[in-house]
């Protein structure tokens, strides 16, 4: 069941992964990881992308909006 704090953490998820996948890709040259590290980096990013993608597709279906209309921000 989709809940208001299984969408927090699907976006706090995302964020983190994104924030990880940033700093791989700066710090992976400067610390000698070289393609490694960008692969890792770019791993990062994109399941960041797709946690977020999936928390929106799954936000959006018309059976959930009912459940996630009392969320408090």
């Amino acid at each position: 069941m989709l809940t208001c704090h299984l969408m927090r953490s699907a976006v706090v998820l995302s964020a983190a992964l994104l924030a990880l996948g940033i700093l791989t890709g700066v710090l992976a040259p400067a610390l000698g990881f070289g393609v490694g590290g960008a692969h890792l980096a770019l791993l990062g990013v994109l399941a960041a992308t797709a946690v977020i993608l999936m928390a929106f597709i799954l936000a959006s279906l018309p059976e959930r909006i009912s459940h996630l209309e009392g969320c408090k921000h």
